[in-house]
């Protein structure tokens, strides 16, 4: 799952940051079915991250290509773009 995210979003794997499930996070949530759940969490993540992408591509253009990950989580904040996305 982090590799899917550090692949999408184009960052070095030691940025991410996997937590653990929590009713709060994911309520109702079924069980997993073996593979099936790694699978399905792979894709969420996928979207989320694409959509992300959308947000940030702005900013990374006004940067410049040589900006890094925190540059870009820095001014995303500071214009108040959304760094949360949900995928069902």
């Amino acid at each position: 799952v982090a590799q899917v995210a550090a692949h999408i979003l184009k960052i070095d794997l030691e940025l991410i940051s996997i937590k653990p499930t929590t009713t709060l996070i994911a309520p109702n949530n079924t069980c997993t079915g073996g593979s099936v759940g790694s699978e399905a969490t792979c894709y969420a993540v996928k979207m989320c991250c694409e959509e992300l992408n959308k947000r940030l591509d702005p900013l990374k253009k006004q940067l410049g290509p040589k900006a890094t990950w925190i540059d870009i989580i820095n001014l995303a904040y500071k214009n108040e773009v959304n760094l949360n996305s949900t995928y069902m």
